[in-house]
């Protein structure tokens, strides 16, 4: 997907002539991080699936993170947290993600606090398969987390529906 800034700049001065009331901008804003929420939920809701060594079984886990859209005093924020937010943003290991495929249409890099790929902790992400204990002590095989870029595909989603939300909050 591209950013046609030319369309972009042509939809600016359209708003600058129009006459747009803080709380349509608000409304408008606010429909836009809704629809990037949508992104996150749809991206944090795959479950990752490891083989339990010691049982033989699947252990099938689900990311604990929570995500909201707040509208205060103006501003309009998406947000997300969770201890694993990071690993399903991102993702983890080679197996999955070597190339890191995060993308998004303003170009928005991956933080610098983010490690490279196979390199988190004991660097066991470097390796096609790596195992690690679970709660319980058992033998858990993992080749990693799939990066879901939930942020990514949010940004993406905002940017692309921006003309068409203007338009509807403005009709």
């Amino acid at each position: 997907m591209t950013l046609k800034k030319k369309g972009l700049s042509k939809l600016i001065k359209s708003l600058q002539k129009s006459t747009v009331t803080p709380e349509k901008a608000d409304k408008i804003m606010y429909k836009l991080a809704k629809k990037g929420e949508e992104e996150l939920i749809q991206a944090y809701s795959t479950p990752n699936i490891d083989l339990n060594k010691s049982t033989g079984s699947f252990e099938v886990t689900t990311p604990n993170i929570q995500h909201d859209v707040q509208n205060q005093d103006g501003v309009v924020e998406l947000w997300a947290e969770g201890e694993e937010l990071l690993f399903y943003e991102f993702g983890t290991g080679i197996t999955h993600n070597s190339p890191r495929d995060w993308e998004n249409v303003l170009n928005i890099q991956v933080p610098e606090y983010v490690s490279a790929i196979g390199t988190y902790g004991k660097g066991y992400g470097a390796y096609p398969y790596w195992h690690y204990r679970n709660d319980n002590m058992q033998s858990i095989m993992t080749r990693g987390i799939v990066a879901r870029g939930g942020f990514a595909r949010a940004i993406n989603r905002a940017v692309s529906d921006v003309e068409v939300t203007v338009k509807e909050v403005l009709k």
